[in-house]
């Protein structure tokens, strides 16, 4: 596609400003002012924003006007409701929104990413927020494109194609798609988003792939391990801001390895990928090479037995639990409901 476009939405010229920074960080976004508050100005903006000009909405939480105030949670979920598969951000000021958001069933469909204005300020904020939408937006794009093309066969044949999946890959996509009746691009891309890429799974993030090869988070960020690790990387919607790795893929890759080194994990990684000093993964408690997952909290190593089972969060029943470390429970860096 091209360069997406998006446009941001705000009741304070000052803070319209953030659509002039975004688009000098790599981001084209208009300004836009959503009127005096009234039925009519609501009805004109929901229009406008719902007509396919732009590629990614963004919204103020607070849109006050002379003759009212407008809610952002209501007018995203007129604009999805009349252009479901475009992409809507939340940006807010109140810290405490991103929380409402990620705990809100009702409010997580209308949103898919939330932004603290406190968090736009520098140019590394910016550069890397721009970053983020467009990525967004790109993976909507492509969602919709893969459908396109696989209208003719069927709609699983798309969403496996969009992953990048392998046929071996299938079955396990097939549970995580359980109880899903998706049909639409939209609804394809908010899964992939909000469950696929979102939870342990076919997928991992950095911290859970780096735990599963055995890899403290340095050795695994080396460019000759990323550049052995290439084949494992998941390439598909979202991944350019979002990175994750296929976990069979991982599991198979280091089989591999192992062959003929079957005693020694490490050492066999650093012969494959051509390293001569790696270090191990090692729990964040007792300091032993046994883990295989990370905190859900400092996403530092932790193995089983010296962790918390997270139980209240809305993660999806094919997702690996939460993990919280013995380390950061009883600080209460974790919140109680969460455990």
């Amino acid at each position: 596609m091209n360069e997406p476009h998006a446009v941001f939405v705000d009741d304070s010229d000052q803070d319209l400003k953030l659509a002039a920074r975004l688009t000098r960080s790599g981001l084209k976004c208009d300004p836009k002012h959503p009127g005096d508050g009234s039925a009519a100005a609501r009805s004109s903006l929901v229009e406008e924003l719902s007509t396919g000009r732009y590629d990614l909405i963004l919204l103020d939480y607070r849109l006050e006007g002379q003759a009212g105030l407008l809610r952002a949670g209501s007018i995203g979920a007129d604009v999805r409701e009349r252009a479901p598969d475009m992409p809507v951000v939340l940006v807010t000021s109140e810290t405490n929104r991103k929380d409402h958001v990620a705990h809100n069933p009702a409010v997580r469909e209308i949103f898919d990413l939330v932004l603290l204005k406190s968090d736009l300020i520098s140019k590394a904020e910016l550069e890397s927020a721009a970053h983020t939408l467009a990525s967004l937006a790109r993976g909507y794009v492509a969602v919709a494109k893969a459908l396109k093309v696989r209208r003719r066969k069927t709609v699983r044949s798309a969403i496996y194609r969009v992953l990048g999946a392998r046929e071996a890959e299938y079955t396990t996509i097939e549970e995580c798609l359980a109880g899903h009746d998706l049909q639409q691009p939209g609804e394809i891309a908010r899964w992939i988003l909000k469950e696929l890429v979102e939870y342990p799974g076919p997928l991992l993030d950095d911290g859970d792939a780096a735990a599963s090869l055995g890899l403290a988070s340095s050795s695994f960020r080396h460019k000759k391990v990323q550049a052995w690790l290439a084949a494992i990387r998941y390439e598909g919607p979202f991944s350019e801001a979002i990175p994750r790795w296929w976990r069979g893929r991982a599991a198979d890759l280091q089989t591999a390895a192992l062959a003929g080194e079957a005693t020694d994990r490490l050492k066999a990684i650093k012969k494959a990928a051509g390293v001569a000093r790696l270090t191990t993964a090692t729990c964040s408690w007792c300091g032993e090479n046994r883990t295989n997952r990370c905190c859900n909290e400092c996403r530092e190593p932790t193995e089983q037995l010296h962790s918390v089972q997270g139980t209240a969060d809305r993660r999806p029943q094919w997702a690996e639990p939460a993990l919280f470390c013995f380390k950061c429970v009883p600080d209460t860096r974790v919140e109680s409901r969460y455990v």
